[in-house]
């Protein structure tokens, strides 16, 4: 498995390497802002070939989600709900769609296909629509985030790969495209809810010192080892306290910690939100996938002491990392492919991270 998952990564890396020109990167800035379109502004027949190279990669994926290791966490528990119609034993809320997926599915590699369909699909549609690079979201996506999402929380993923595509409803202030599509992520995983607030972040302009300091004292609280999660256990909701039994039992307090990574990613959101304004110019998403980002990473950071919670939604928020990081070369076409390194780096660490998970056993 652990093979199989890196031979498709460089694959997909190779084949996908032409996206990765400044020429590609940059073809849209002549295009008309309200119409922002990754490829719009490319050669129709290197279009095509670049539509065929994703239709590839996402066969790849579709074949590795499908044939993941028994060993890996959440398989049997899933397994084992898909022969219980979808209710889990322990009584956990499941939300309907995957009862419905379950009784719709003949068999459970035909429900682990459907998932990643759903996951896989809505993620290469959010890339295909909203990224500033496509070959650093592939490189992102599938360094980052597939083997976590995909191929473990499924659930989670077709949330996660919804708010890719919702996101560019967000600049344009249509909520009645955005809301019915957090809707339908909460079907799929109640955690998509904290996607409500997002639509209200600074869309087009921020006010960068308040973004910046933010960070800063976010990274003071994390690396300080400050418990805010204590804090949690005494707010009076059933609710709360009932859906941090349900992940963790009692154990409301865990060690956190800060390694190098979350530095590293606090330090370049610092320096995508100082050049935000040459960065937005030639990507319209620019500033709200920043905001998003930034609560990401306030949520490892401040929600230390609480288990399961920060990782869960510090992770579905994180996935509009892909479009984030993805615009980082933007800040100057002159030194592009150097600043192309910084995402390159990031997603072939968390690539090598995976490992730890496709190794580990439920």
């Amino acid at each position: 498995m652990v093979q199989l998952y890196y031979i498709v990564f460089a694959m997909i890396l190779i084949l996908t390497l032409p996206m990765a020109s400044d020429k590609i990167a940059f073809a849209h800035e002549t295009l008309e802002r309200d119409r922002f379109a990754p490829l719009a502004g490319v050669n129709k027949f290197i279009r095509v070939g670049m539509y065929v190279a994703l239709g590839v990669a996402l066969v790849m994926l579709l074949m590795v989600c499908v044939s993941r290791s028994e060993l890996l966490p959440d398989y049997h528990m899933y397994k084992n709900m898909y022969y219980g119609h979808g209710y889990a034993a322990n009584g956990r809320h499941i939300e309907p769609s995957f009862i419905w997926l379950c009784q719709a599915s003949p068999s459970f590699m035909a429900l682990l296909l459907a998932y990643a369909l759903l996951s896989v699909g809505t993620h290469f549609w959010g890339i295909l629509r909203n990224s500033p690079n496509l070959w650093l979201s592939m490189v992102l996506y599938v360094g980052m985030y597939f083997v976590l999402h995909d191929m473990i929380q499924m659930r989670a993923a077709v949330s996660a790969g919804i708010l890719l595509i919702a996101v560019r409803y967000i600049p344009r202030r249509r909520w009645y495209v955005y809301f019915p599509l957090v809707a339908l992520a909460m079907l799929f995983h109640s955690s998509a809810v904290v996607f409500v607030p997002l639509f209200f972040l600074p869309a087009k302009r921020m006010y960068r010192p308040f973004w910046m300091v933010l960070l800063g004292v976010c990274l003071i609280v994390g690396i300080s080892g400050v418990q805010l999660g204590k804090l949690v256990r005494f707010l009076p909701l059933e609710i709360v306290n009932n859906y941090l039994i349900s992940y963790g039992g009692e154990r409301f307090v865990t060690d956190s910690t800060v390694g190098p990574m979350r530095i590293f990613m606090v330090i370049v959101l610092m320096v995508m939100v100082y050049y935000l304004p040459q960065i937005q110019k030639r990507y319209p998403l620019a500033t709200v996938c920043v905001g998003i980002s930034i609560c990401s990473q306030a949520c490892f950071l401040l929600l230390g002491g609480i288990p399961v919670m920060p990782t869960r939604l510090g992770e579905l928020l994180g996935t509009v990392d892909i479009l984030t990081l993805a615009a980082f070369p933007l800040i100057s076409r002159r030194y592009y492919y150097a600043l192309v390194a910084v995402p390159i780096i990031i997603g072939i660490y968390n690539a090598m991270a995976g490992y730890v998970l496709l190794t580990s056993v439920a």
